[in-house]
């Protein structure tokens, strides 16, 4: 859906709604809900959405598929968002965040280099190590030999 058409696709789903007597959100808190998408205000989204069981609320038809595929629509519409914004992908956010998760679970614990890459679910411990490195510059086990204990 171009982002620019949302007013006329929800009067759209307006008039359908209205001929199948199927119970939405107020249009005009709907167009708010887009619009915050839209803007990338992620506070306002999180206020305004609700969940797939509220009543009268994110509540298309009868139809759970129709309903899901609503929700899957604007789940993607703020993933996104967030990788326009954040310049990176989904990818690349996670492989982030598992870096840093094995950063300190190198700083803190005794586990091996192999139940560090298991645990945070990397294909393989050379995939891990590639991608560590490719973070921070250093394999895991000089970055623990560097950091082991350090801010104890």
């Amino acid at each position: 859906m171009n982002p620019f058409n949302i007013e006329s696709a929800l009067q759209g789903a307006l008039l359908s709604q209205n001929e199948h007597e199927d119970f939405h959100t107020e249009y005009e808190k709907e167009l708010h809900f887009y619009s915050a998408v839209q803007a990338g205000d992620y506070a306002l989204v999180k206020t305004l959405m609700t969940p797939l069981d509220s009543i009268g609320h994110g509540h298309l038809s009868n139809n759970t598929v129709r309903n899901n595929r609503y929700h899957l629509i604007i789940s993607i519409a703020l993933i996104t968002r967030f990788c326009l914004e954040g310049g990176m992908t989904i990818t690349a956010y996670t492989q982030k965040m598992r870096i840093e998760a094995a950063q300190n679970m190198l700083k803190y614990s005794e586990q091996s280099f192999s139940d560090i890459s298991n645990y945070l679910c990397f294909s393989s411990h050379s995939h891990f190590i590639s991608v560590f490195k490719k973070y921070t510059n250093m394999t895991p086990r000089k970055y623990r030999e560097a950091y082991f204990r350090s801010n104890w």
